[in-house]
């Protein structure tokens, strides 16, 4: 009894190990735009006004939408989108380097915004899930996680 408590103690903690690494990697994202927008403000011959436009793209898709995706994430199980999300986070972004025009870049900072913000429900859900009787440590390792991300997009 004593050994499967302690298999399924370290099955907790892989798990939540795993979810913590999810936002610290995903931050990313979202952290690298703020970095790119000199190199985007050159090339598009922006302003700073429309290049204020592009973070406000990027912190309301990001932000404001997820709770939407909190509200589908409770009725319909989407395991998927934990996945997926990572990918068109990274995809938005990458395409971001192929743009040739404003609207353009607009679209693929909506789409890494997505992206972000399909992902925390998710994550937090599967967190949850992993940490046992220790709601609130584990999810306290989630948040670190994500919060250990972003000092670690300089690297």
């Amino acid at each position: 009894m004593i050994l499967l408590k302690r298999k399924s103690l370290e099955a907790q903690q892989k798990g939540v190990g795993h979810s913590q690494r999810c936002p610290s990697r995903h931050r990313h994202q979202s952290r690298a735009l703020p970095a790119l927008l000199p190199f985007f403000k050159e090339a598009l011959n922006l302003s700073y006004t429309t290049s204020g436009v592009i973070l406000l793209a990027a912190n309301l898709t990001s932000s404001i939408i997820q709770p939407a995706f909190g509200h589908l994430s409770d009725r319909h199980p989407f395991g998927w989108f934990l996945p997926l999300a990572p990918f068109v986070a990274c995809l938005g972004l990458a395409l971001t380097g192929l743009v040739s025009n404003y609207s353009l870049l607009l679209v693929c900072v909506i789409v890494t915004g997505i992206g972000i913000a399909s992902f925390h429900p998710e994550g937090f859900k599967t967190a949850f899930f992993f940490t046992g009787d220790k709601k609130a440590t584990g999810m306290s390792f989630f948040a670190v996680g994500g919060t250990l991300g972003l000092p670690s997009v300089q690297f």
